[in-house]
């Protein structure tokens, strides 16, 4: 699907400069993806470890950059970037598991199979490092989304509109702080 979306475009075609992050899952180092085909960087950058298969690149196997650097804002920094707007979709611990809290005795009440503790564990990880991150960013956007489960797919549209309010709801913030 994603080749068949970002088809052989490669890095050095951009108009805008882009990079992929992902973890070198032998290592645990961030690997920064700058060149090649689009499709595959992004494929790399989001193999969720236990969901999708780790993406063999230059030697390396590479999985999620969640796992190295979160939210890659020293990435961008790296880059020149120098008004950095990152987007938080990573409720804290507590909110993914319980959301808005009207199903928190039911999810207490349930034994998580191996699979929703693995991903638990990753989320964990995940949300340490993102935390001092998002420090690093100008203006952080946050969509509410903690309702919404990380494999609940159907849910794209619900997913994008509400990225899309929580964006024209930061475009005051922006427009202050580029002012």
């Amino acid at each position: 699907m994603l080749k068949a979306t970002i088809g052989n475009t490669e890095f050095g075609d951009l108009d805008i400069p882009l990079a992929c992050v992902a973890t070198d899952i032998e290592t645990g180092d961030e690997v920064v993806i700058r060149h090649g085909l689009v499709w595959k960087g992004v494929r790399a950058s989001g193999s969720v470890p236990v969901i999708l298969k780790a993406i063999g690149r230059e030697g390396r196997y590479l999985v999620d950059s969640a796992i190295a650097n979160p939210m890659p804002v020293s990435v961008l920094k790296g880059m020149g970037a120098d008004f950095i707007i990152a987007v938080n979709t990573t409720p804290g611990v507590q909110e993914r598991l319980h959301g808005d809290g009207t199903n928190k005795k039911e999810i207490k009440a349930k034994e998580p199979n191996i699979l929703n503790v693995i991903m638990q564990m990753v989320h964990i990880i995940n949300y340490r490092g993102l935390k001092s991150s998002l420090f690093e960013a100008d203006v952080v956007i946050e969509p509410q989304v903690t309702h919404i489960g990380w494999g609940d797919f159907h849910r794209a549209q619900e997913c994008i509109l509400q990225g899309e309010l929580a964006a024209q709801a930061a475009i005051p913030e922006i427009k202050r702080k580029l002012a």
